[in-house]
């Protein structure tokens, strides 16, 4: 009897830690198909202390040509001259970086700065290269480096998918925190935080869309914020994983959503776990739910062609990894198609040329070359 009741006791505690999932469904409409023509692949020289992973941080000065990489773990930033396609492209600068941060994202601000970011410590560091040291530091922590209980704002991470953007003095970036919570103040999860000028002056902007107010969304890969910036109409776009809309913000950060999603038709599916469920901290669990799940990533603005491109992943058909595709919006949002780009292509690492973006290719088998692939789009 003791026994029965153990069993039951044990069944019980599973059952509560179990809700029924809710999906969130688009409408399909008719699919226009999208040309992409692959050209003018880019081989560049790597000597034997450098990797290029998806999570290389890279930056393209689009006046000069000049692409640069920055070696986290040699601390240097190498200059590859992306003018000359035809050969094997060696860089023609490398400079030491002179900081003890662990370097996770930089920006390539003029000849002798540099704006660095290093993650683990919400550290962020304008470099001179003249004087090869950190001129200033600031952070994205508020006073006191704590916050209210109702506030759960989140440090940015930063990528070529989530860019920190310097704005007329004003740094801005976008993250995200791990986990779901089951009694959070939901405006008070943010996305975008903010340093303006003037000492410990940081604010917090943005909470998740509707669609994560409720239900459990696996607390990391469909949380995961990506953004761009449109300079000319200054404006923000986030795309979030779980959302067949992104928001468009202004400079004020008033939001506003507009549909963005794919003609297919598509479900985005909760899990079946309540919110404390301990089982969404296996990152093996979240991982099978991010694989088994179609999710939105990355919006791009092309300011060459005036448009975006937003990244739609669903699972295979061996349901062991997911196969991107590229939506076309134009520049008031309207959907102009759809077209797969190669599984390969690492979606953290691109940059936007006159003629194309270019994506980190991962099917790239020697370790000496990092392999970049020109896609040309055309609707």
């Amino acid at each position: 009897m003791k026994k029965l009741l153990f069993l039951l006791l044990i069944v019980t505690a599973c059952q509560r830690g179990k809700v029924t999932p809710v999906s969130n469904c688009s409408t399909a409409f008719a699919e226009i198909p999208v040309q992409v023509t692959y050209t003018d692949t880019l081989e560049l020289y790597l000597d034997s202390q450098m990797v290029f992973s998806p999570f290389t941080p890279v930056d393209f000065d689009t006046a000069t040509q000049q692409l640069y990489a920055f070696d986290s773990y040699g601390k240097r930033l190498l200059t590859y001259d992306i003018s000359n396609t035809d050969t094997l492209i060696h860089p023609t600068a490398e400079h030491k970086i002179h900081t003890r941060e662990k370097v996770t994202y930089f920006r390539y601000l003029s000849p002798d700065s540099l704006l660095l970011y290093a993650y683990n410590r919400d550290y962020l560091m304008y470099y001179s290269i003249a004087r090869d040291t950190v001129t200033h530091t600031l952070t994205f922590l508020p006073p006191g480096r704590s916050f209210p209980k109702t506030v759960l704002p989140a440090r940015p991470f930063a990528s070529p998918a989530a860019p920190i953007h310097l704005i007329d003095r004003v740094v801005v970036g976008a993250g995200y925190l791990l986990g779901e919570k089951t009694e959070e103040n939901f405006s008070g999860r943010t996305i975008f935080s903010v340093i303006h000028p003037g000492h410990n002056n940081v604010k917090y902007h943005v909470p998740y869309s509707k669609v994560y107010q409720q239900n459990n969304w696996g607390g990391s890969h469909l949380r995961i914020p990506y953004t761009t910036y449109n300079a000319a109409s200054k404006q923000w776009i986030l795309s979030l994983p779980a959302d067949h809309h992104i928001q468009v913000i202004d400079s004020n950060w008033g939001v506003t959503e507009v549909p963005a999603s794919t003609a297919k038709g598509v479900c985005i599916t909760s899990m079946d776990l309540a919110k404390d469920n301990k089982a969404i901290y296996d990152a093996d669990v979240s991982l099978q739910y991010y694989l088994h799940t179609p999710s939105y990533r990355n919006i791009i603005y092309d300011a060459y062609r005036d448009c975006y491109y937003r990244m739609l992943e669903l699972p295979d058909a061996a349901q062991t990894g997911k196969q991107p595709w590229l939506i076309v919006l134009d520049k008031r949002f309207q959907y102009k198609g759809e077209v797969a780009i190669p599984v390969s292509f690492a979606l953290d690492n691109f940059f936007i040329g006159r003629d194309g973006i270019y994506f980190l290719d991962m099917a790239n088998a020697n370790q000496n070359i990092a392999r970049y692939v020109q896609c040309q789009i055309t609707w």
